[in-house]
């Protein structure tokens, strides 16, 4: 397993959540971590390596220099690794939000970006909202966004530990607080900011919001997309990545379907070591293409695989 150092980001909405859930050791003066990225090939966040033979590279050195030899074939059309791993760790709600597909990031230069929320700590619900109201239509919806009240025509759910969502680009959502929320998605980081709840900056300032941009984004609607209930099995099979919850019990291997390719681990509960390294709740490593299974050293343990097919769409 290769695994890397969580970049944390400060935001807003951010707390130590990450700390006290899974007992990391944030930097003392971070009382509003909202992220840390598990794995990201990004120019302004570079993962890097945290032990092993490979400690000290970056995850775009690896993608560039030893592309075949850890991630396997049929990934040559990449410029860079083509998922970003994030744990969502929000106090409050955050901004009512849309994210452009390729069509709309051709439109305004940004990224396409589709992403999948797993909720890993929830205290009973968490409230979340994603699409907008059955039967408004795409002009109401524009009137919406302009006139300041897009955030009434969302629709709400209650989502629980276990519980998981894909989100399709152009789906207006929002996710409640406070929460755990482990996000796989699109290398990309283009975010619209439709409504921001009435909320202002440390300055007392709002912070900006995206209306032109969202409104592109809204000319067409979503793929329908709902909540999925906790239990094993897929969690998104698209053509961007696939995403699956399995459980094992203790001693076993974890299963990779792919063995040539490059896998995704995300452990949810439990612990899991190869010949070299551990990883225990809320680790997420990169298990390469050929490389040893590790196995569950727990009396059983919860873990997401995420895979790309190789001829899955650059980012």
């Amino acid at each position: 397993m290769i695994k890397f150092t969580p970049i944390y980001q400060a935001r807003l909405w951010g707390g130590r959540r990450i700390s006290t859930a899974l007992g990391r050791a944030l930097p003392a003066e971070m009382n509003d971590c909202g992220e840390s990225w598990e794995l990201s090939d990004r120019p302004e966040a570079m993962s890097t390596v945290s032990h092993g033979p490979w400690k000290g590279f970056s995850l775009h050195e690896l993608w560039e220099k030893h592309r075949a030899e850890l991630f396997g074939p049929g990934y040559g059309h990449f410029e860079r690794f083509p998922i970003l791993a994030k744990i969502l760790s929000p106090e409050k709600v955050l901004s009512v939000q849309i994210h452009p597909d390729a069509e709309a990031a051709r439109i305004l230069g940004g990224e396409e970006k589709n992403e999948c929320w797993y909720f890993a700590d929830v205290d009973g619900a968490v409230d979340l909202y994603v699409g907008l109201s059955e039967g408004i239509s795409v002009e109401d919806s524009l009137r919406a966004l302009r006139g300041g009240s897009i955030s009434r025509h969302l629709r709400k759910f209650e989502a629980r530990a276990g519980d998981s969502i894909f989100i399709p680009a152009l789906t207006v959502h929002a996710l409640g607080a406070p929460c755990l929320v482990y996000e796989i998605q699109q290398n990309a980081d283009t975010t619209y900011r439709l409504d921001d709840w009435g909320r202002v900056d440390g300055s007392g300032a709002p912070r900006r919001l995206h209306l032109e941009q969202s409104a592109v984004c809204m000319q067409r609607r979503a793929p329908h997309t709902r909540l999925r209930p906790s239990g094993a099995g897929s969690l998104a099979d698209t053509r961007w990545f696939r995403l699956e919850e399995i459980a094992l019990r203790g001693n076993e291997l974890i299963p990779v379907a792919d063995k040539e390719r490059f896998c995704v681990v995300t452990v949810i509960s439990g612990s899991v070591e190869d010949a070299e390294e551990e990883a225990r709740t809320g680790d997420f490593f990169i298990l390469p293409a050929g490389g040893e299974a590790p196995r569950v050293t727990s009396n059983g343990a919860r873990l997401l695989l995420t895979t790309v097919p190789p001829s899955a769409p650059c980012a």
